[in-house]
Protein backbone atom coordinates (compact mmCIF):
# COMPACT_ATOMS: atom_id res chain seq x y z
CA UNK A 1 0.00 0.00 0.00
CA UNK A 2 1.42 3.39 -0.98
CA UNK A 3 2.02 5.98 1.71
CA UNK A 4 -0.43 8.85 2.02
CA UNK A 5 0.81 12.04 0.31
CA UNK A 6 2.05 14.88 2.53
CA UNK A 7 -0.52 17.46 3.64
CA UNK A 8 1.16 20.18 1.59
CA UNK A 9 0.71 18.12 -1.56
CA UNK A 10 -2.94 17.42 -0.77
CA UNK A 11 -3.64 21.11 -0.15
CA UNK A 12 -1.86 22.02 -3.39
CA UNK A 13 -4.09 19.56 -5.26
CA UNK A 14 -7.16 21.02 -3.57
CA UNK A 15 -6.14 24.55 -4.61
CA UNK A 16 -5.78 23.45 -8.24
CA UNK A 17 -9.23 21.88 -8.44
CA UNK A 18 -12.02 24.11 -9.73
CA UNK A 19 -14.64 24.93 -7.14
CA UNK A 20 -17.83 26.95 -6.82
CA UNK A 21 -19.57 28.71 -3.96
CA UNK A 22 -23.16 27.82 -3.18
CA UNK A 23 -25.54 27.42 -0.25
CA UNK A 24 -27.09 24.29 1.16
CA UNK A 25 -30.75 24.93 1.95
CA UNK A 26 -33.19 22.73 3.88
CA UNK A 27 -34.36 21.08 0.64
CA UNK A 28 -30.80 19.89 -0.11
CA UNK A 29 -30.66 17.81 3.08
CA UNK A 30 -32.15 14.48 4.04
CA UNK A 31 -34.62 15.41 6.77
CA UNK A 32 -35.92 13.62 9.83
CA UNK A 33 -37.74 14.52 13.03
CA UNK A 34 -35.96 14.70 16.36
CA UNK A 35 -36.63 12.92 19.62
CA UNK A 36 -37.41 15.65 22.19
CA UNK A 37 -34.90 15.73 25.03
CA UNK A 38 -32.23 13.83 23.08
CA UNK A 39 -29.46 14.98 20.77
CA UNK A 40 -30.98 13.95 17.44
CA UNK A 41 -29.87 14.21 13.83
CA UNK A 42 -32.42 16.26 11.90
CA UNK A 43 -30.54 17.16 8.68
CA UNK A 44 -27.90 15.27 6.69
CA UNK A 45 -26.16 16.05 3.38
CA UNK A 46 -23.76 13.55 1.79
CA UNK A 47 -20.86 15.15 -0.08
CA UNK A 48 -20.50 13.67 -3.57
CA UNK A 49 -17.33 15.73 -3.96
CA UNK A 50 -15.15 17.49 -1.37
CA UNK A 51 -16.64 20.64 0.07
CA UNK A 52 -15.59 23.37 2.47
CA UNK A 53 -18.00 24.99 4.93
CA UNK A 54 -17.07 28.64 4.54
CA UNK A 55 -16.17 30.67 7.66
CA UNK A 56 -17.01 34.35 8.01
CA UNK A 57 -20.07 34.11 5.73
CA UNK A 58 -23.61 34.51 7.05
CA UNK A 59 -25.42 31.32 8.09
CA UNK A 60 -29.17 30.86 8.63
CA UNK A 61 -30.12 28.69 11.62
CA UNK A 62 -33.78 29.25 12.54
CA UNK A 63 -35.47 26.11 13.87
CA UNK A 64 -39.19 26.03 14.65
CA UNK A 65 -41.36 24.12 17.11
CA UNK A 66 -44.06 21.73 15.87
CA UNK A 67 -47.23 21.20 17.89
CA UNK A 68 -50.27 19.16 16.89
CA UNK A 69 -53.64 20.27 18.28
CA UNK A 70 -57.25 19.21 17.77
CA UNK A 71 -60.34 21.41 17.52
CA UNK A 72 -63.65 20.49 19.16
CA UNK A 73 -65.66 20.68 15.93
CA UNK A 74 -68.10 23.23 17.35
CA UNK A 75 -67.60 25.90 14.70
CA UNK A 76 -66.95 28.45 17.44
CA UNK A 77 -63.72 30.21 18.26
CA UNK A 78 -61.30 28.31 20.51
CA UNK A 79 -58.15 29.43 22.30
CA UNK A 80 -55.10 27.16 22.10
CA UNK A 81 -52.23 27.56 24.54
CA UNK A 82 -48.80 26.64 23.19
CA UNK A 83 -46.30 24.62 25.21
CA UNK A 84 -43.32 26.87 24.47
CA UNK A 85 -42.62 30.57 24.46
CA UNK A 86 -43.72 32.11 21.15
CA UNK A 87 -41.61 34.99 19.85
CA UNK A 88 -42.09 37.56 17.11
CA UNK A 89 -39.18 36.99 14.72
CA UNK A 90 -38.96 39.51 11.88
CA UNK A 91 -36.17 37.68 9.97
CA UNK A 92 -38.27 34.51 9.71
CA UNK A 93 -41.33 36.23 8.29
CA UNK A 94 -43.91 33.55 9.17
CA UNK A 95 -42.93 33.10 12.81
CA UNK A 96 -46.30 31.38 13.37
CA UNK A 97 -47.51 29.06 10.62
CA UNK A 98 -50.74 27.06 10.90
CA UNK A 99 -52.18 24.13 8.96
CA UNK A 100 -55.50 22.36 9.19
CA UNK A 101 -54.63 18.87 8.05
CA UNK A 102 -52.38 19.38 5.03
CA UNK A 103 -53.88 22.77 4.08
CA UNK A 104 -52.51 26.09 5.24
CA UNK A 105 -54.91 27.82 7.61
CA UNK A 106 -55.21 31.21 9.29
CA UNK A 107 -55.48 31.80 13.00
CA UNK A 108 -58.13 34.29 14.09
CA UNK A 109 -55.50 35.91 16.29
CA UNK A 110 -52.02 35.24 17.68
CA UNK A 111 -51.13 36.40 21.20
CA UNK A 112 -47.35 36.56 21.61
CA UNK A 113 -47.56 37.78 25.20
CA UNK A 114 -49.57 34.75 26.32
CA UNK A 115 -48.14 32.15 23.89
CA UNK A 116 -51.54 31.34 22.44
CA UNK A 117 -53.72 31.67 19.36
CA UNK A 118 -57.41 31.51 18.51
CA UNK A 119 -58.97 29.53 15.68
CA UNK A 120 -62.48 28.73 14.48
CA UNK A 121 -63.00 25.38 12.77
CA UNK A 122 -65.55 24.69 10.04
CA UNK A 123 -67.97 22.78 12.26
CA UNK A 124 -66.10 19.49 12.31
CA UNK A 125 -63.06 18.25 14.22
CA UNK A 126 -59.79 19.38 12.62
CA UNK A 127 -56.17 18.45 13.27
CA UNK A 128 -54.03 21.56 13.46
CA UNK A 129 -50.28 21.77 12.94
CA UNK A 130 -48.58 24.84 14.39
CA UNK A 131 -44.99 25.63 13.42
CA UNK A 132 -43.64 28.56 15.39
CA UNK A 133 -40.45 30.30 16.47
CA UNK A 134 -39.47 29.98 20.13
CA UNK A 135 -36.60 31.15 22.31
CA UNK A 136 -36.65 27.87 24.29
CA UNK A 137 -33.12 26.65 24.98
CA UNK A 138 -31.96 23.95 22.55
CA UNK A 139 -28.43 22.86 21.64
CA UNK A 140 -27.56 22.75 17.94
CA UNK A 141 -24.47 20.94 16.63
CA UNK A 142 -23.23 21.21 13.05
CA UNK A 143 -20.99 18.21 12.35
CA UNK A 144 -19.03 16.52 9.63
CA UNK A 145 -19.20 12.73 9.84
CA UNK A 146 -17.34 9.94 8.09
CA UNK A 147 -19.21 6.84 6.90
CA UNK A 148 -17.64 5.07 9.88
CA UNK A 149 -16.36 6.16 13.29
CA UNK A 150 -14.99 9.67 12.75
CA UNK A 151 -16.82 12.94 13.27
CA UNK A 152 -15.96 16.51 14.19
CA UNK A 153 -18.10 19.39 15.45
CA UNK A 154 -17.94 22.38 13.11
CA UNK A 155 -20.16 24.68 15.18
CA UNK A 156 -22.25 24.52 18.35
CA UNK A 157 -24.78 27.08 19.61
CA UNK A 158 -28.16 27.59 21.27
CA UNK A 159 -31.15 27.55 18.92
CA UNK A 160 -33.19 29.80 21.21
CA UNK A 161 -30.50 32.49 21.23
CA UNK A 162 -30.15 32.15 17.45
CA UNK A 163 -33.90 32.71 17.05
CA UNK A 164 -33.74 35.85 19.21
CA UNK A 165 -30.95 37.25 17.06
CA UNK A 166 -31.77 39.32 13.98
CA UNK A 167 -29.59 37.26 11.68
CA UNK A 168 -30.12 39.71 8.81
CA UNK A 169 -28.52 42.56 10.78
CA UNK A 170 -26.19 40.47 12.94
CA UNK A 171 -25.48 37.30 10.96
CA UNK A 172 -24.26 34.07 12.48
CA UNK A 173 -20.94 32.96 11.02
CA UNK A 174 -18.68 29.97 11.57
CA UNK A 175 -15.03 30.37 12.57
CA UNK A 176 -12.25 27.82 12.91
CA UNK A 177 -8.89 27.84 14.64
CA UNK A 178 -7.93 25.02 12.26
CA UNK A 179 -9.18 25.60 8.68
CA UNK A 180 -9.30 21.83 8.13
CA UNK A 181 -12.32 21.85 10.47
CA UNK A 182 -14.45 23.12 7.58
CA UNK A 183 -13.22 20.52 5.06
CA UNK A 184 -15.56 17.62 4.29
CA UNK A 185 -14.15 14.80 2.12
CA UNK A 186 -16.07 12.91 -0.55
CA UNK A 187 -18.67 10.49 0.88
CA UNK A 188 -18.64 12.21 4.30
CA UNK A 189 -21.76 14.02 5.50
CA UNK A 190 -22.59 17.47 6.79
CA UNK A 191 -25.07 16.86 9.61
CA UNK A 192 -27.11 19.02 11.96
CA UNK A 193 -28.18 17.71 15.36
CA UNK A 194 -30.49 19.34 17.88
CA UNK A 195 -31.22 18.63 21.55
CA UNK A 196 -34.54 20.39 22.11
CA UNK A 197 -37.43 19.98 24.58
CA UNK A 198 -39.86 20.27 21.67
CA UNK A 199 -40.56 18.48 18.37
CA UNK A 200 -38.62 19.54 15.28
CA UNK A 201 -40.09 18.13 12.08
CA UNK A 202 -40.04 19.22 8.45
CA UNK A 203 -43.26 17.63 7.21
CA UNK A 204 -46.05 15.67 8.85
CA UNK A 205 -46.26 11.92 8.33
CA UNK A 206 -50.06 11.85 8.58
CA UNK A 207 -50.67 15.14 6.75
CA UNK A 208 -48.04 15.40 3.98
CA UNK A 209 -47.87 19.00 2.87
CA UNK A 210 -48.04 20.43 6.38
CA UNK A 211 -44.44 21.56 6.01
CA UNK A 212 -42.21 23.66 8.24
CA UNK A 213 -41.46 26.14 5.46
CA UNK A 214 -40.70 28.81 8.07
CA UNK A 215 -37.68 26.87 9.34
CA UNK A 216 -34.64 28.56 7.81
CA UNK A 217 -31.35 26.71 7.43
CA UNK A 218 -28.74 27.91 4.93
CA UNK A 219 -25.08 26.83 5.06
CA UNK A 220 -22.47 28.51 2.79
CA UNK A 221 -20.09 26.06 1.15
CA UNK A 222 -17.43 25.88 -1.55
CA UNK A 223 -17.73 22.64 -3.51
CA UNK A 224 -14.90 21.10 -5.53
CA UNK A 225 -15.68 19.86 -9.03
CA UNK A 226 -13.67 16.65 -8.57
CA UNK A 227 -12.28 14.46 -5.82
CA UNK A 228 -8.89 15.13 -4.18
CA UNK A 229 -6.88 12.03 -3.31
CA UNK A 230 -5.47 12.00 0.21
CA UNK A 231 -7.91 14.57 1.59
CA UNK A 232 -9.72 12.09 3.83
CA UNK A 233 -6.45 11.04 5.52
CA UNK A 234 -5.57 14.69 6.19
CA UNK A 235 -9.00 15.38 7.72
CA UNK A 236 -8.86 12.27 9.91
CA UNK A 237 -5.39 13.24 11.16
CA UNK A 238 -6.70 16.65 12.20
CA UNK A 239 -9.68 15.12 13.99
CA UNK A 240 -7.22 13.03 15.94
CA UNK A 241 -9.15 9.78 15.68
CA UNK A 242 -12.14 10.89 17.77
Amino acid sequence: MSAAPPEEEVFARLDRVESANKRLEVSDFDQQANTPGELSKVLSYKAERPLFVRPGVGVDLHFVVHEELTTDGSGTQQTFNLLNNLIDSAPVGDDFLLYSGASEASADSVDYDNDSFTYTDGGSIETLHAYYVSDAQAKVEVRKSAPKRYFDIIDERDAGMANLRDQNRDPITFSYEDPVTGLIPKDWSLEIYIDAPYIVQWDDEDDPGAEAVNALVSIPIRRSRENVMGLEDVVINHIGGS
